[in-house]
């Protein structure tokens, strides 16, 4: 049996302040996010050569303390987790991925046994795609407002049609799309890397049960049993952008 997949979200309930990491370092210098071993140098396609620099994750006294911490300086493709939420993590199917420690300061006081995962969406996953049961247009705007459809066969057409646009504002996006069996059958955890699909994390069934059974804390899950769920970024957007009133 083919498992369920889900969007792995931040919570933004119970967290106290969203996004709860907002700020690197206490050095009066501040953060250097241009130097080359920087958290903005952590790509999805490739790990740093040197051990990236997180020092250090300041949290407010706001900020309640979960497993999962949402982050405004650190990307998505990096998770900064419990040791609990690691160990979750680590039993299931990831892509390539390193695991750091983590400097976590919260009302500037030290908090121990916190994690960055830096998992890796390599290209390949790009041939993992069920092309022939996806969709495609040309999309304007922030609204994603249907340009033209396009009929696209394979990873390399998909590139293919993102040189062709001479706008900025215009993208290929996904209406909808499928992966393939076999590439599902193998993974709990995984992003497309290109903008033609959600930016975001697809978690298996089991995994999400394993991680709920611990009654993890910091992330919430966006229910997608349907590959061919139409409008995949507006329902994205609609349900992400629901933040609680400060």
């Amino acid at each position: 049996m083919d498992k369920d997949f889900f969007i792995l979200a931040n919570s933004i309930k119970d967290v106290g302040s969203y996004p709860q990491h907002q700020k690197m370092s206490l050095d009066e210098n501040g953060y250097d996010y241009c130097a080359p071993n920087s958290v903005h140098k952590l790509w999805t396609d490739n790990f740093l050569e040197s051990r990236p620099n997180f020092n250090s994750i300041q949290l407010s006294n706001k900020v309640i303390l979960t497993d999962k911490i949402s982050s405004t300086p650190i990307p998505w493709q990096v998770l900064i987790v419990s040791k609990k939420l690691l160990s979750i993590l680590m039993e299931y199917n990831l892509p390539p991925n390193r695991v750091y420690s983590v400097p976590v300061l919260h009302n500037r006081e030290p908090v121990s046994d916190y994690f960055a995962v830096h998992i890796l969406s390599p290209k390949s996953f790009l041939d993992e795609v069920n092309y022939e049961k996806s969709k495609f247009w040309i999309t304007s705007g922030f609204e994603n407002e249907k340009i033209k459809e396009l009929k696209i066969t394979s990873s390399n057409e998909l590139k293919l049609e993102h040189s062709k646009l001479n706008s900025m504002r215009q993208r290929v996006r996904s209406e909808y799309f499928s992966m393939k069996s076999d590439f599902l059958r193998q993974m709990d955890l995984f992003a497309i890397p290109s903008p033609a699909f959600p930016v975001k994390y697809f978690i298996s069934s089991n995994l999400k049960n394993a991680i709920e059974k611990e009654n993890c804390t910091g992330v919430r899950f966006i229910e997608r049993k349907n590959w061919q769920e139409p409008f995949i970024h507006k329902v994205l957007w609609k349900s992400l952008l629901k933040l609680p009133h400060s």
